[in-house]
């Protein structure tokens, strides 16, 4: 399975048989293997809880997911190759859970046969004030998480200077001082689903049009369990328990789990209300993406519950 995420919080997944050995039974693997030895070197020297069964693709630079842009491969990495999730389960892992980028179109097609696919997805703002302030607590109070009773004037001064109304009006959607911005690009530019589901969040300056939107809801409406953050409860653990059908009697439940810890500043609230002023721009600049996300909820409450095959 490749899960895609974003800020939010999924309990009981990655715990429940997390410490036996693979496969765990009640997740889904793909359906047949077809394993190569291309990149089992490189599995095995990025993967350290490779025995748990759960692979995650943002732990090193060397599993980012990389895009590929007129048939040249940009900073080539494994996680953009489609054999490399076959060495993956060769090693008897059953989920792979990605969050920065996920594969392009063509990869996609080449692995939906292969694996379930499972998104959960947050309205488009929510997640953008959301990662604004995870960013922003990065770079100026240290992203540590610990209670902050009081801070630094260093770092409260950088927060008074960073204001969100300012982040969405730049190309990238953020600063180029923050070192992130180049080890994430793309994760506050405009239209973050669309380009995602496009294989494209590495290249933030390649601009979102109407065609990518369309390849967005192909891909998207192709996953085998797709949920979104908003959604009535009882019908999120519906679905959820229709797709893994041990989940209830294993007490699984999707949870939620911030790793927002400006929320611990002092003045956040100060923060969150700056932050409203951005939202008639990010609206104007995020028009595929809003459609895209009513395109996505239209589609999870009228598809009928998903029994894994």
């Amino acid at each position: 399975m490749i899960h895609f995420m974003q800020d939010y919080g999924l309990q009981g997944i990655h715990d429940v048989g997390a410490h036996k050995k693979p496969p765990l039974s009640w997740l889904p693997g793909p359906k047949h293997k077809h394993p190569s030895t291309k990149y089992k070197k490189t599995f095995a020297a990025s993967a350290p809880n490779a025995s748990r069964g759960v692979l995650g693709i943002w732990s090193s630079d060397q599993l980012l997911v990389r895009s590929t842009v007129n048939g040249s491969q940009i900073d080539a990495t494994p996680a953009g190759d489609p054999s490399f999730y076959w060495d993956v389960y060769s090693t008897g892992v059953d989920l792979v859970v990605t969050e920065y980028n996920f594969l392009q179109p063509p990869q996609f097609e080449a692995m939906k046969t292969a694996a379930d696919f499972v998104a959960i997805v947050r309205d488009p703002w929510g997640r953008f004030h959301s990662t604004f302030e995870k960013e922003l607590d990065q770079l100026c109070v240290g992203g540590q998480n610990k209670h902050r009773h009081e801070i630094s004037r260093k770092a409260q001064k950088c927060l008074e200077e960073h204001r969100l109304v300012d982040w969405v009006k730049l190309p990238l959607g953020m600063p180029k001082s923050s070192p992130r911005t180049r080890q994430f690009p793309g994760m506050l530019a405009p239209n973050y689903y669309t380009r995602m589901l496009n294989g494209l969040l590495d290249q933030p300056r390649v601009a979102m049009n109407a065609s990518h939107l369309q390849l967005a809801k192909t891909v998207i409406a192709q996953f085998d369990l797709l949920l979104y953050l908003e959604m009535n409860t009882s019908r999120r653990d519906g679905a959820f328990d229709s797709f893994f059908p041990d989940s209830a009697e294993r007490g699984v439940r999707l949870g939620t789990k911030s790793n927002n810890f400006l929320k611990q500043v002092p003045g956040y609230s100060t923060i969150q209300q700056a932050n409203l002023l951005a939202k008639p721009a990010f609206d104007e600049l995020n028009v595929l993406d809003n459609e895209l996300y009513a395109f996505i909820k239209d589609l999870v409450d009228t598809r009928p519950l998903a029994a894994r095959s």
